[in-house]
């Protein structure tokens, strides 16, 4: 009976599946959608996992990542199972370990330097403080008894009494200035101290998140993570050319408009070679269906002005033209668009992603915005 427990013990744990060990995984950001107030940012990494239940650790995340916001999902979520998230905010030593060690050798140089030269000064006082014993021991040579009544001459002794006091106060002064510029030395030195252990321990604000999965089979997938940041927006701003032409030679009036937006982020990570696209949607604001009045609508005829676009867009210092539009005089004819050229700059172009409550600009190519 005993054998067969152990027997049905071990089938019991050579059935179930086999439980890996924490892995440690980093993931790099591939998209960015930014909204008038806020962002979503999309990281995808590759993992390789044996079949069975995992736990992914990912620390490299912004500690400003929105906790209700956060998503995984695995490129075969049929194979892969994701079962729970959890996160947690922390504080992580940097991970610039160059720039950290060429600060701290410096810290430490100062440091030595400063030690060695409160060594002098500790030298300084010492030999002054000698100095000092050594003349209160000769003050009180002529009242030493030899044996004899010999004395010496008075006169001899006022001079050397002079000299001692003379001499004494010089060497009190010496060890009090030495002490002074031992304090000064032990003050610097401590604040050095001060700046090597934040160097030391200096930490980035992360978002440790750690993801429970379970595997069918043994694979290598891509689990993509999506979050939300409040510290991101774009605005949109307008130029525009007008040329009125002179009408006695026949020269045609012309007008460009040219909408661009300007982007700035401040959540705590770079944005580096990304795919980047702007929303008009709020993701923090209720949104609804608004309530319909009737419109009557009446085409008297051909409209006298109209409006076209096109969806043309560069780039220039940093902001991303989003739309021309070219308009039409009041005869109807077509006002030509001036040709912006941007020297030094590619022309390329973007695509409107349009629903019900929002407009999508997706920026051709791939784009960089640091974080500020």
């Amino acid at each position: 009976m005993r054998r067969l427990s152990t027997l049905a013990i071990f089938m019991l744990f050579a059935a179930s599946p086999a439980y890996a060990t924490e892995i440690a995984a980093t993931s790099k950001i591939t998209a960015v959608t930014v909204f008038p107030s806020g962002a979503q940012v999309t990281r995808t990494m590759n993992i390789k996992l044996e079949a069975g239940e995992h736990s992914i650790l990912l620390n490299d995340v912004t500690g400003q990542a929105t906790p209700a916001s956060i998503r995984f999902k695995a490129a075969n979520d049929e194979a892969l199972q994701i079962m729970s998230v959890d996160t947690r905010r922390l504080d992580l030593p940097s991970t610039d370990p160059a720039v950290t060690k060429s600060e701290r050798k410096q810290l430490e140089d100062q440091i030595e330097k400063l030690a060695d030269e409160r060594n002098v000064w500790k030298g300084v006082v010492k030999v002054a403080k000698e100095q000092r014993k050594y003349l209160r021991h000769l003050e009180k040579l002529p009242r030493t008894r030899t044996g004899g009544n010999t004395t010496g001459p008075r006169e001899d002794w006022n001079a050397i009494y002079t000299l001692i006091g003379t001499r004494m106060t010089e060497l009190s002064t010496t060890v009090r200035e030495a002490k002074l510029k031992q304090r000064g030395i032990n003050r610097q030195i401590k604040e050095l101290k001060k700046k090597l252990k934040a160097i030391g321990g200096k930490s980035q604000n992360r978002t440790e998140m750690r993801v429970y999965v379970k595997a069918a089979s043994p694979m290598e997938t891509t689990l993509t993570l999506q979050y939300q940041v409040p510290s991101a927006s774009w605005n949109a701003f307008y130029d525009a050319h007008l040329t009125t032409g002179d009408q006695t030679d026949g020269a045609a009036r012309k007008l460009s408009l040219t909408r661009f937006a300007s982007i700035s982020q401040s959540s705590g990570e770079d944005w580096e070679g990304v795919a980047l696209s702007l929303s008009t949607t709020k993701p923090g604001t209720a949104t609804a269906a608004p309530d319909m009045a009737m419109l009557s609508v009446d085409f008297p005829g051909a409209p006298a002005n109209g409006v076209s676009s096109s969806v043309s867009q560069s780039v220039n210092n940093g902001a991303w033209v989003l739309e021309k539009r070219s308009y039409f005089d009041e005869h109807n004819k077509k006002v030509r668009v001036k040709k912006v050229l941007l020297k030094g700059k590619s022309q390329s172009h973007r695509q409107i992603i349009a629903s019900t409550f929002q407009a999508v600009h997706a920026i051709s190519g791939r784009a960089t915005i640091k974080s500020t």
